[in-house]
């Protein structure tokens, strides 16, 4: 099994940090994972791209021509195999549901999902920051449903 995924959004949303996790959570199931980042030097609102190669065996080149899932969190859209979805009015009535929903976090859930990753709520709650935890871990949660 091998996956492509492309995560975009703009600095601040999160992009590098929900790739990131999603790496380690994959990594420590025995995947292999390749991790690119591309991103303007503005800290805020500048683009922001992760690419994800995720295998069970070596992964070759890090380079993606072409993301089997793409997320797109300026737009709250989420593209699997050509399928086009967009979780905007998810998105907005989890947020009044739960008003701390962290939307990178709701992607991350949504992606081990699609991915059918097991859902380790203690590992996760391991590596993530301290900083919003209840909500990061809830806003995982929301999406993984």
């Amino acid at each position: 099994m091998k996956k492509k995924i492309r995560i975009n959004g703009l600095g601040g949303q999160g992009v590098k940090y929900c790739a990131s996790l999603f790496g380690k959570i994959l990594d420590k199931q025995g995947r292999n994972v390749s991790l690119v980042l591309d991103y303007d030097t503005a800290a805020r609102g500048g683009s922001i791209t992760s690419d994800l190669i995720v295998s069970d065996g070596k992964v070759d080149s890090p380079i993606i021509d072409k993301a089997d899932v793409l997320i797109d969190m300026t737009k709250n859209l989420v593209i699997v195999d050509g399928k086009e979805k967009s979780f905007s009015s998810i998105i907005e009535e989890k947020k009044s549901d739960f008003k701390a929903l962290q939307t990178n976090m709701f992607y991350l859930g949504l992606l081990l999902k699609k991915m059918s990753v097991k859902l380790d709520l203690e590992y996760i709650k391991k590596i993530l920051k301290e900083k919003f935890l209840e909500e990061n871990l809830k806003s995982i949660e929301i999406g993984y449903k």
